[in-house]
């Protein structure tokens, strides 16, 4: 859609702002386009089909969502939602969108917006600038970040600024907790909490709560961001980032106490509120006649922490550094990069009168500590126009671990609407000894959960 208004005062510019609003809701609720307006309302099912005697049930997601852009020369809106759920079990859910902002000019944007702001943290999907959407551990997906966004176009470089007092966490599996007990709804909310601990050389029941912050404390909080990078037609990638935000994730300490009546020990576990420093940076060269990148990306994570008490059991986190290099290759119809990842620091043991030795009471959020990844993505020539192959490959040298997956997505158009068939799955291995205790818990988690993917999708 395009609009022609040369000078606007105050109410034309809300009146402007209420019709996009307006149009969007539309759009949303009917699935139909509202003028010329680009925008889609999508409804997808699918099933994971995981090995008998791991979950011996299909857990079917379905999914209802919706995008919509609209830009011309001063201003832009974009749009993307969505919803996943269970159908089984309704308490299984996630509401994402990795864009939500309206630019009222090129330079400024107000809403979520998600882009590039390094390449270790987009590759390695890290959660240490970008919020990740995890609800499917398998399939991570980057999603914007929640404020408000100021680019400058200078001669040689680009600036980009951000700041909030809002933040929006990262989405996990669902975690249930009934009558005290930890439920395996998600079959990715993998927990391996005890139900018992010994007492008096007696098997005493566990019972866990969770001691909820109050909402405004946890979305209500400061972010402040800044990068200077090359522009893109330079061969020369060049890019500092410095940001003082909340961690996109939670982790998480635990107290506890006898109740004699009830004959359990109740823990309570507290979501920690922590924040961090994050440096980074990324130094390559990229040839956009050859499609070929070559580079190194590193980050610096140094954490403020939430004051605990002694009575709690956590994970102190320390600084963490990380560097990553990469090769990115860009031929035609095919895609493909290929980069390492070292990590140091950013854990330590657990501390408080529930740790032990060797052992950690949480898994904690790192996937890998010293890796390797390939990805790669394909056009196939021979089947419908737009049909995609994806494939990436994860060795993770500390836990001797493989991560296998792929999928294929065909294209399908009809009278009906543009139809997505999507067919994949993963396999993991790892080293059965590996216990990890200072990272790499949720890989090694998931071994167990091999399993295909069959999707379909429509978009009218």
């Amino acid at each position: 859609m395009s609009y022609s208004f040369t000078q606007l005062d105050s109410r034309a510019k809300a009146a402007q702002v209420f019709t996009r609003i307006a149009l969007l809701g539309l759009t949303v609720l009917t699935g139909q386009t509202a003028i010329a307006s680009d925008g889609h309302f999508n409804l997808g099912y699918e099933a994971q089909l995981y090995r008998p005697g791991i979950l011996p049930d299909p857990f079917h997601i379905v999914s209802v969502g919706g995008d919509y852009e609209d830009s011309d020369e001063n201003s832009s809106t974009k749009i993307d939602l969505k919803i996943s759920f269970s159908p089984e079990k309704m308490k299984v859910w996630a509401a994402r969108g990795k864009n939500l902002y309206w630019s009222p000019s090129p330079q400024v944007s107000l809403g979520r917006k998600e882009r590039t702001w390094n390449e270790l943290d987009t590759t390695w999907n890290l959660s240490f600038i970008q919020p990740i959407d995890q609800w499917d551990r398998f399939r991570p997906e980057q999603q914007g970040l929640t404020g408000v966004f100021f680019d400058l176009d200078l001669d040689f470089v680009e600036a980009h600024f951000f700041g909030s007092y809002f933040m929006y966490p990262e989405n996990i599996p669902n975690v249930v907790i009934e009558n005290g007990k930890f439920q395996p709804d998600h079959p990715q909310a993998i927990s391996s909490t005890p139900e018992t601990i010994t007492l008096l050389n007696q098997s005493t029941p566990l019972y866990y709560m969770i001691d909820y912050p109050r909402i405004s404390d946890v979305i209500l909080r400061p972010s402040i961001m800044f990068d200077i990078e090359t522009k893109s037609d330079n061969p020369l990638l060049l890019r500092v980032l410095y940001a003082y935000k909340p961690t996109n994730y939670f982790n998480f300490a635990l107290t506890g106490n006898l109740s004699i009546p009830d004959n359990q020990v109740k823990i309570f576990i507290k979501p920690r509120l922590d924040s961090n420093q994050i440096i980074a940076g990324d130094l390559g060269y990229r040839s956009a006649a050859s499609g070929f990148s070559i580079g190194a990306s590193g980050v610096a994570q140094i954490p403020d922490q939430e004051s605990l008490t002694s009575d709690y059991t956590y994970a102190p986190s320390t600084n963490a550094y990380l560097i990553s290099p990469w090769v990115k290759f860009k031929s035609g119809n095919w895609e493909s990069t290929a980069s390492l990842l070292s990590w140091s620091g950013g854990l330590s043991a657990d501390i408080g009168p529930y740790s032990s030795p060797g052992s950690a009471v949480f898994s904690s959020h790192v996937f890998y500590r010293n890796a390797s990844q390939i990805k790669t993505s394909l056009n196939v020539p021979f089947l419908p126009e737009g049909s995609l192959v994806q494939a990436k490959w994860v060795h993770e040298f500390d836990l001797a671990a493989d991560w296998l997956s792929g999928d294929l997505f065909i294209p399908i158009d009809s009278s009906m609407g543009k139809f997505k068939l999507t067919f994949g799955g993963d396999l993991i291995q790892s080293n059965a000894n590996s216990n990890p205790s200072l990272g790499g818990e949720l890989l090694v988690d998931l071994r167990p959960l091999d399993h295909a993917r069959l999707g379909v999708q429509i978009a009218f």
